[in-house]
C-alpha cells in the first residue's frame, strides 16, 4: 500500500469569498472540514500514511493537524504544480514537515 498526499496548496480563488479566512480544504461541508472527507477515504482504504501540503494559509493547517497522525509540508516559496509538488514528497523529500 502507498502512502496518501493530499494536495491542499492552493488559494482556493474560485471560493473567494468563503477563503479569505479560512483556506479552502478547512471550510465545513455536512459537518466536517473538506480535507477530513479526503482524509476518511484514504483511512478507509487502510493506507500506511497520509501527508498534507500546503501553502496558502498553511499555519491553519498546521494547526488543525498539529496532534494528529498527518503530517503537512508546507511549500514556502512558491506552490509546485501536482506533479513536481508529488515528485518532492516522494523522491526528495525536501518539504519541511511541520508535524509527524
Amino acid at each position: 500500500m502507498f502512502p496518501t498526499v493530499i494536495f491542499a496548496a492552493g488559494f482556493g480563488t474560485r471560493m473567494q469569498e468563503l477563503t479569505v479566512d479560512t483556506p479552502k480544504p478547512l471550510l465545513s461541508f455536512n459537518g466536517s472540514a473538506l480535507i477530513e472527507h479526503a482524509i476518511a477515504h484514504a483511512r478507509n482504504s487502510m493506507v500506511p500514511s497520509i501527508s498534507v501540503n500546503a501553502h496558502f494559509q498553511s499555519e491553519k493547517l498546521v494547526s488543525y493537524f498539529t496532534s494528529s497522525d498527518v503530517s503537512v509540508f508546507v511549500e514556502e516559496n512558491e506552490i509546485w504544480i501536482r506533479v513536481a509538488g508529488l515528485n518532492e514528497y516522494l523522491w526528495r523529500k525536501t518539504w519541511t514537515p511541520y508535524s509527524q
